[in-house]
C-alpha cells in the first residue's frame, strides 16, 4: 500500500488532464471503423475529491457523431499504476481496466482483451498533449498504429 503522500501525488499527476480539449485525428482501418480522420472532443473532470478523473469523448466524422466513451482514471493505490476502465459505444465492456505509469511526461496504458491488446499513450508537451493508440489483434506479432492525434486545450 502507498503512503498517503505518495497516493497523493501520484493522482495529481492526472490533474494536468482537467479541461476541454480538441484535435484532429488521423485513424487507421480497424474492425470497428475505416482509415481517414476524425475530430476529437475531450473533457477531463475531478471527482471523489480528486480520488479519480472522468473522461467524456465524442469522435466526430464529416461533421456527424462516430464514436464516443466515458472513461475513469484513478490510480491504484497498492502499487501506484494508473488504472483506465473505458466505456465507449460499441458497447464492450471493461472486462478489467488498463493499466499502466508514467515514463516522464508520457502517461502509457495498455488494455487486454480477448479481441486484442491496445497501448494509449498520452504524451504532454508546452501546451498540448499528443494522444496514439496502438492494436494488437489475435495472431499479430506486434502493435500497430490505430489513432493519433494532438489534443490542444481550449478556453
Amino acid at each position: 500500500m502507498l503512503e498517503p503522500a505518495s497516493l497523493a501525488a501520484h493522482r495529481k499527476r492526472l490533474h494536468r488532464f482537467v479541461g476541454l480539449w480538441a484535435g484532429e485525428e488521423t485513424l487507421a482501418p480497424s474492425p470497428w471503423a475505416a482509415a481517414g480522420t476524425a475530430w476529437g472532443h475531450v473533457t477531463f473532470a475531478l471527482d471523489l475529491g480528486g480520488v479519480i478523473l472522468t473522461q467524456q469523448y465524442r469522435q466526430e466524422r464529416g461533421g456527424q457523431p462516430s464514436f464516443a466513451l466515458h472513461g475513469v482514471l484513478t490510480v491504484d493505490p497498492q502499487q501506484g499504476d494508473v488504472l483506465y476502465y473505458a466505456f465507449d459505444s460499441f458497447g464492450f465492456p471493461p472486462l478489467e481496466p488498463a493499466r499502466g505509469c508514467w515514463a516522464g511526461d508520457t502517461l502509457v496504458v495498455t488494455k487486454r482483451t480477448p479481441r486484442g491488446e491496445a497501448r494509449h499513450h498520452f504524451a504532454w508537451q508546452a501546451d498540448h498533449y499528443d494522444y496514439t493508440v496502438e492494436n494488437r489483434f489475435p495472431g499479430q506479432d506486434g502493435f500497430t498504429p490505430f489513432l493519433t492525434a494532438t489534443y490542444v486545450r481550449l478556453p
